[in-house]
C-alpha cells in the first residue's frame, strides 16, 4: 500500500515517470489482491492512457474493501454509463446494492432502476438453487426489487413466496398487506 502511496507523489522527486513506475510495481508484487493498490494502479494505468488495464484494476478492487467499492462508485458512475459498469464490473450482490443506494441517493431513477432490473435477472437466476436461508432472503430482496421497479403483483408474488418459508416474519406480512392495500385487493390484505 506504501508504495502505491509512493507512486502517487513520485511526481514530486522530478521528472521521469520511471521510479513512479517502479514503485507501482513494486506494490503490485507486494499487495497483487488489496484494494487500495489496484484502486491506485487503475487510476495510474488511466493516467497513463491504458482505460483497458485500468478496468481491469478497477474490477479487481471494486470486489474487495467495500470502502474502495464505494470510492469508485463515487467517481465512475459520473463518467460511465450504468448499463457499461455493470457489464465490465460484474457486480455481485453487496456490489449492486452499493450501485442502487448510490443511483437512488443521486435520484438518478433510470439508472437505479438499470441496477434493479439487472439486480433481479441475478437473483432469480440463482434462486432454484439456493438453501433455504438464503432462498428467504432472495425472496425479501426480489419483492423489495419488484416493488420498485413498480411491479406490485410480482412483488406481493415474492413476499408471499418469503412468506411460507417464514411464516412469523412480521415485517414481511406487514409488507405483503401494505401492497396488497396500494393495489386495492383489500380482502386479501385483511387475511394477511
Amino acid at each position: 500500500e506504501s508504495y502505491g502511496l509512493l507512486a502517487g507523489v513520485a511526481f514530486l522527486e522530478g521528472p521521469g515517470a520511471d521510479r513512479k513506475r517502479w514503485y507501482m510495481q513494486q506494490a503490485l508484487l507486494v499487495r497483487p489482491y488489496q484494494s487500495r493498490v489496484l484502486f491506485v494502479a487503475g487510476q495510474e494505468a488511466l493516467l497513463d492512457g491504458n482505460v483497458s488495464a485500468a478496468l481491469v484494476s478497477w474490477k479487481k478492487a471494486f470486489h474487495g474493501d467495500p470502502e474502495i467499492r464505494g470510492e469508485l462508485i463515487r467517481e465512475l458512475t459520473a463518467v460511465i454509463p450504468v448499463t457499461d459498469l455493470l457489464t465490465v464490473f460484474e457486480p455481485d450482490q453487496l456490489g449492486l446494492e452499493a450501485l442502487l443506494a448510490h443511483y437512488q441517493r443521486l435520484g438518478e431513477m433510470d439508472s437505479a432502476k438499470t441496477v434493479a432490473e439487472y439486480y433481479e435477472s441475478q437473483l432469480v437466476e440463482q434462486l432454484p438453487s439456493e438453501t433455504k436461508t438464503k432462498k428467504l432472503q432472495s425472496l425479501k430482496d426480489l419483492a423489495r426489487l419488484y416493488e420498485f421497479l413498480e411491479n406490485p403483483d410480482q412483488a406481493i408474488r415474492m413476499a408471499q413466496e418469503a412468506s411460507c418459508l417464514a411464516p412469523t416474519d412480521f415485517e414481511l406480512k406487514l409488507q405483503i398487506g401494505r401492497l396488497l392495500v396500494q393495489t386495492e385487493r383489500f380482502q386479501e390484505a385483511q387475511v394477511e
